[in-house]
């Protein structure tokens, strides 16, 4: 079954601890006096903390207040932003073609006023859309755009998702060599930077070609790792998923 790989860590934390953090995003999106960049950046964790993957359905309208922010103080990135979590949420939803249609209108905008980083992330999500349609080879194309530029402004976090979605590409197509390869250069990349939810999704992601190659200790071997990290960081939705491909390796 395919994921959506969104590379993002689902921690756990209590809930008036999140309602803390959630209300204290929003004040500063109302803040006037705090900066462009600061304000949408909280409104956009706001959304994507607070709504997202809770509620997809409300997102697209909540992310106007972005287009209209983008309009009133000539801050185009808002826009960008906006689109970017509408087609976040129109993925989520299972609404591909809606999804496109955002996701392009952010590369557009984010082009536009030279967001490198921005640019690499629309890239990527343009290619995961391709992925979750079954069209293999637009999305490496896209996964490869992404990762070259990436490698250009040195994101490193950046890098090791692009090598993620590659590997998912080539695991999809069969290929457990070249798929094994990618997601080794992944976790060497997210051991430099001390990632442990990369570490963990990584270390899985090569137990899983070892399982579907019939490698069952080696397999083990990696599951049991991402198993203790995933502990570790309290991902219990991780764990879950890490569990049941153990138990698929001993069926």
């Amino acid at each position: 079954m395919k994921q959506l790989i969104l590379v993002l860590s689902l921690l756990i934390v209590g809930h008036c601890s999140k309602a803390q953090n959630l209300d204290s995003l929003y004040t500063v999106w109302l803040d006037h006096n705090q900066a462009d960049s600061a304000r949408v950046t909280a409104y956009k964790l706001y959304i994507w903390n607070g709504y997202l993957f809770s509620r997809p359905d409300t997102v697209e309208l909540m992310a106007e207040a972005l287009h209209n922010y983008a309009n009133k103080h000539n801050y185009p990135n808002a826009s960008g932003t906006g689109y970017h979590l509408q087609g976040v949420a129109n993925a989520v939803q299972g609404n591909y073609p809606r999804g496109m249609e955002n996701y392009q209108k952010s590369l557009a905008i984010r082009e536009e006023i030279g967001d490198k980083k921005g640019i690499a992330s629309s890239l990527g999500n343009i290619g995961l859309i391709y992925s979750m349609q079954g069209n293999y080879p637009r999305a490496l194309e896209y996964f490869q755009k992404s990762l070259a530029i990436r490698k250009e402004i040195g994101e490193k976090r950046g890098i090791a998702s692009s090598l993620i979605n590659i590997g998912n590409i080539y695991k999809d197509q069969g290929n457990n060599l070249r798929a094994l390869e990618y997601y080794q250069k992944s976790l060497a990349i997210e051991e430099e930077i001390g990632n442990k939810f990369g570490i963990s999704g990584s270390l899985g992601n090569i137990g899983s070609i070892y399982l579907n190659q019939g490698n069952y200790p080696r397999a083990l071997e990696y599951l049991q790792r991402s198993l203790v990290i995933l502990k570790e960081i309290g991902d219990k939705y991780g764990i879950a998923a890490c569990l049941t491909s153990i138990g698929k390796l001993y069926q």
